[in-house]
Order: structure tokens, then C-alpha cells, then sequence
């Protein structure tokens, strides 16, 4: 697999992950979008694995997701997250795919 594949590869996982996670809050491409601070086009794009986005705009879009930036980067990376970067499932936090 050359680099360019790879990375075609991790960009449609991540676009996975973000509609996945979306579809699970039953929240819209625009709704994801105005929460993120981005444009509902990065987010469709995003979501069909065709953008390479800014850490900006992943951060923008995991918080509005309520997960760590993480989770949308590695499989194996399904934590809780509360807002303030603690993990784990007490005090508050909420548990999310």
C-alpha cells in the first residue's frame, strides 16, 4: 500500500467515524457543522473521506461531538470524555461509542 493510499485509507476512516458518531447523537451534517464552526460542505466531504482537515476543525468537531479528538483518529480510542479532558466513566462523564 503506497503513502498516498494509506492516507486515503485513514481519511475515509475518519470520515467513518464522524458520521457514525454523528448519526448516533441523531444530529445533521448542518447541525455538526454550526456546533463545529465550520461549513456543512467540510463536513460532507469529511464524511465521504475526501478532506484532509486543519486540527482546528477536528477538535471543533470531536467537542461537538462530545469525544475526545482521539476518537475520531483511532479505532481503539472509544473513551468518555466530559468536557475538561477526563476520561473514564465517573463524576459526570458521559460514555459514548
Amino acid at each position: 500500500m503506497t503513502v498516498s493510499d494509506q492516507q486515503g485509507w485513514r481519511l475515509r476512516r475518519v470520515g467513518d467515524r464522524v458520521r457514525t458518531l454523528r448519526h448516533a447523537r441523531d444530529m445533521s451534517q448542518e447541525r455538526l457543522a454550526t456546533l463545529a464552526g465550520t461549513a456543512r460542505s467540510t463536513i460532507v466531504v469529511l464524511e465521504g473521506g475526501g478532506r484532509n482537515i486543519t486540527l482546528g476543525t477536528l477538535f471543533g468537531i470531536a467537542d461537538a461531538l462530545s469525544v475526545r479528538a482521539a476518537a475520531l483518529l483511532d479505532d481503539r480510542t472509544h473513551q468518555t470524555y466530559d468536557g475538561a479532558g477526563a476520561t473514564g466513566n465517573t463524576g459526570g462523564t458521559r460514555e459514548y461509542p
